[in-house]
């Protein structure tokens, strides 16, 4: 703890960020705003299944009524967080969008990073200022989830691992919207780039995949009988991670994988008539994330270290 607060007091960037994004009101506006606009959100879900519950109390007895609460609270959780996944994946970029090329249009950029700071240090200060911030917008949910946890059906490990997805939605997509802030020459570029890249894999790549694969299949029961083991492990796998990838449909596949096996992490399921040792859908999203915002985030301190050494 000592050396993580001692990174950050080293870190003048990360405090200037810091600092210009708290000092204002528009940071607790837009919570504020976001906390209402989903509380909104959840009452209506609420409402939606509420007659349900009250039914089964007068009609059903206490099980049913234990049942019903359970709905209400699987509601709930589930439907927070896809607002919340939605949320992080769109905001993010836009968020990160500006970090970098808003020094170039500001014409601060070169005085930047000609500093005594390394280039990691400038990047990591940017992103860690973000993450700080997406980090309090999630925090600030976590009453909502705890309220799914009353109602029931949820338990704490299903509450703890949400948050670490939504954590890491948060670092993929400011890490993306990070390195293209340092490639673009103007933030409304910048944004045009993210959201080209993040609408197409938030909407299209899931439905696509879920296409290609039923089609794929039936012309393989269609050409063979029982298909080659490896035919069958190819075309599970490239399902599972291009739905993996994507925050939404990962959350529904990990909560029908949880709910049809019974387990976290992996399971042997029958694809293809073949059995498949398969992954939780969201161990797949954890390893891609990581992998990929280490990669964005290493592009980015490359190119802030060229302009440094030009």
């Amino acid at each position: 703890m000592a050396k993580l607060w001692l990174a950050i007091r080293n870190n003048p960037v990360l405090i200037n960020e810091l600092r210009a994004r708290m000092r204002g009101r528009r940071t607790f506006i837009l919570l504020g705003v976001y906390l209402l606009v989903l509380s909104g959100l959840l009452f209506t879900i609420y409402i939606s299944i509420y007659q349900d519950t009250q039914t089964s109390y007068y009609s059903g007895g206490l099980q049913r009524m234990l049942e019903a609460s359970s709905n209400l609270g699987k509601a709930v959780f589930f439907g927070t967080n896809i607002l919340l996944l939605l949320g992080v994946t769109l905001v993010s970029p836009a968020y990160t969008a500006s970090a970098i090329v808003s020094e170039k249009e500001r014409q601060t950029y070169d005085l930047l990073v000609i500093t005594a700071l390394s280039a990691r240090k400038i990047v990591l200060g940017k992103l860690n200022a973000i993450l700080v911030f997406l980090g309090l917008l999630i925090l600030a949910t976590l009453p909502f989830q705890t309220m799914a946890f009353v109602f029931g059906g949820v338990a704490f490990t299903d509450i703890l691992l949400a948050t670490l997805l939504l954590m890491l939605s948060a670092l993929l997509y400011s890490s993306l919207g990070l390195f293209v802030s340092s490639i673009a020459r103007t933030t409304t570029v910048a944004n045009m780039i993210n959201y080209a890249i993040v609408v197409p894999l938030l909407l299209g790549v899931p439905f696509l995949m879920f296409l290609v694969g039923v089609a794929s299949a039936g012309a393989v029961f269609n050409w063979l009988e029982q298909p080659p083991f490896v035919v069958a492990i190819l075309l599970t796998y490239s399902i599972l991670f291009f739905i993996s990838i994507n925050p939404v449909s990962m959350a529904i596949a990990s909560a029908i994988f949880l709910h049809e096996t019974g387990n976290y992490f992996f399971s042997v399921e029958t694809f293809f008539q073949n059995s498949v040792p398969l992954p939780a859908p969201w161990l797949v999203f954890v390893v891609f994330s990581l992998v990929a915002s280490y990669i964005l985030i290493e592009a980015t301190i490359t190119r802030v270290d060229r302009v440094a050494r030009t």
